[in-house]
């Protein structure tokens, strides 16, 4: 195995107005084309200011151990670079929850980075909780910017901030609206290579994918499916695909940064499992399926769609079954069902977890940009 190490860089940038924190996740295509606003801070390890990582080192081995080198790096750096705002997307950092302790006078604002299901937002809630004691009350953030209010309730009992709900910034993008294809079926894929979950899933999984296909046989559909792998196993389930649709002929985008937004613009009607992509398609009116049946062994109870709303387990355009008949009925209801109708239940069912801000404009009047 290559081990890749750190750059290291030893000119100060120019000072700017946004410090953005953890590349890995900052969403800069169409939202912040200027980039005379903002610097980036690598926190993973890719990168590093040389002086500002020695001076680091000395202040961790010789003053402070209740912190780790790398946390202290990024408050160093945060003082060198003086920004007004400081923002991340990657909200289960805790760390960075703590930041305003350390910088009063500097905005510090949180954007949510992916649905919460049930496992994951407990998950969190358990952290949360031991983050609040430690830190003697609520951690204070200038402003949260949450996907849905549905989620206020549980949020409010450990930040005390201003919370917007805007959605997910990146589907708030403005795509282009193009010519839709009503005659294909996009499959929002599930699949994973990690912890050889799909091992376990083979049979589910196999039986669920191949009722779909007999669906879109039936309907004379084409199958296109939304990879989920990044590059680094794509081909891998471009394989696992073709095993399962041996004779049926099928399209496959690759994941791509913001790809199947723009792509998702050429159809019409998506099915999708436990996906945050299929809620944000969803929330634009967009026509989607959810298939929430376990695909374990096991019936996972604490899955459910639309959390953290009590919705039933089936419902017009959702189900937690993995039978056919169940993916024919959901199937057969986004196809038919009016736009009337459709924006109705979006709004009411949708939107409460997954709320939507055309162009962002919620958080471009906050930074001011």
């Amino acid at each position: 195995m290559k081990i890749k190490l750190p750059k290291l860089k030893f000119l100060k940038p120019k000072n700017k107005k946004i410090l953005a924190l953890d590349n890995e996740t900052f969403y800069r295509h169409k939202f912040f084309l200027n980039k005379t606003l903002y610097n980036t801070l690598f926190t993973r390890y890719e990168e590093f200011y040389f002086f500002i990582f020695i001076k680091s080192l000395f202040i961790f081995f010789i003053k402070q151990k209740n912190l780790t080198i790398l946390q202290i790096y990024i408050l160093e750096t945060i003082k060198w670079l003086d920004p007004k705002y400081i923002i991340t997307f990657t909200d289960y950092n805790h760390f960075f929850l703590t930041l305003k302790n350390y910088f009063p006078k500097k905005k510090i604002i949180i954007f949510q980075n992916s649905y919460r299901s049930h496992g994951t937002l407990k998950n969190q809630i358990v952290k949360l909780s031991l983050l609040k004691k430690n830190n003697k009350g609520k951690l204070i953030l200038d402003y949260f910017f949450i996907f849905g209010k549905k989620l206020l309730k549980y949020y409010e009992k450990y930040f005390n901030t201003k919370f917007i709900m805007c959605g997910c910034i990146r589907n708030n993008f403005k795509t282009k609206k193009l010519k839709q294809n009503k005659n294909s079926l996009v499959i929002i894929s599930h699949y994973t290579n990690s912890l050889n979950i799909y091992k376990i899933r083979y049979y589910k999984l196999i039986n669920t994918l191949n009722s779909i296909a007999k669906y879109c046989k039936l309907h004379k559909f084409n199958i296109v499916i939304f990879g989920r792998a990044d590059s680094s196993y794509e081909q891998d389930e471009k394989n696992f695909y073709k095993e399962v649709f041996k004779d049926v002929s099928f399209k496959y985008y690759s994941r791509k940064t913001l790809g199947h937004y723009f792509n998702s613009e050429k159809y019409s009607y998506f099915i999708s499992f436990t996906s945050t992509l299929g809620y944000e398609l969803a929330t634009k009116y967009k026509r989607v399926a959810f298939i929430y049946g376990s695909l374990i062994q096991e019936p996972n109870k604490e899955l459910r769609f639309g959390y953290p709303q009590k919705l039933k387990k089936e419902g017009n355009f959702w189900t937690h079954s993995l039978g056919e008949r169940e993916i024919f009925r959901i199937l057969d209801y986004i196809r038919h069902v009016s736009n009337n109708n459709w924006k109705h239940l979006i709004n009411k069912i949708i939107r409460p977890v997954m709320d939507f801000d055309n162009g962002n404009k919620k958080i471009k009047k906050v930074l001011r940009i």
